[in-house]
């Protein structure tokens, strides 16, 4: 979901590392 946010690298730390395979 989140993945493509996670990428960038601020979701990624937000929350949680896993938050992008999550």
């Amino acid at each position: 979901m989140l993945a493509a946010k996670g990428k960038g690298g601020s979701t990624s730390h937000r929350y949680r590392p896993a938050s992008e395979y999550d």
